[in-house]
């Protein structure tokens, strides 16, 4: 880690930007998750803003380091969310996603998020979407320079 501007520790890359065509990838895509969840019965995630910063800045740190759960610094999932707060935790999940260029920048994303729904009843993306112990989440979506768009959702009990 590495200090940020105003002293706190920051991942390698951040902290992370935000842009608002980011914000609003990031709402159509919690909507678009709680519409999939509401066509099986189950209630929509809560928001929680603390994930959905660290679920922003695991993006952010993506675009620059690789497309993976582990961060650069080796953490994981669970301790990334464990830090960011949440030590206890009894369950989370995190999906990631990356988006290439479209125009609408949406079209793709809608897709990724469609695959990820749609795997086998044992993939680990639906298992998250469809959890019935999961019920919190957070989304935090960076779109780079050259239009890809890199997603993480953090899911926590």
């Amino acid at each position: 880690m590495v200090p940020a501007k105003n002293g706190t520790l920051a991942a390698p890359y951040g902290p992370a930007p935000v842009s608002s065509e980011a914000g609003q990838l990031t709402q159509q895509l919690f909507q678009l998750i709680n519409h999939e969840r509401a066509s099986c019965g189950l209630p929509p995630f809560a928001w929680n803003n603390t994930l959905a910063s660290g679920a922003l800045l695991h993006s952010w740190n993506m675009a620059h380091c690789g497309f993976s759960h582990t961060c650069p610094d080796g953490s994981t999932p669970y301790q990334r969310i464990a830090n960011e707060g949440f030590a206890g935790l009894s369950d989370c999940g995190e999906s990631i996603g990356l988006a290439g260029p479209s125009n609408p920048p949406w079209n793709n994303v809608y897709a990724v998020q469609e695959s990820m729904a749609r795997e086998p009843l044992g993939g680990w993306h639906r298992i998250h979407l469809f959890s019935t112990t999961l019920h919190r989440i957070g989304i935090g979506i960076y779109v780079d320079s050259s239009g890809w768009i890199w997603f993480t959702e953090d899911l926590l009990n």
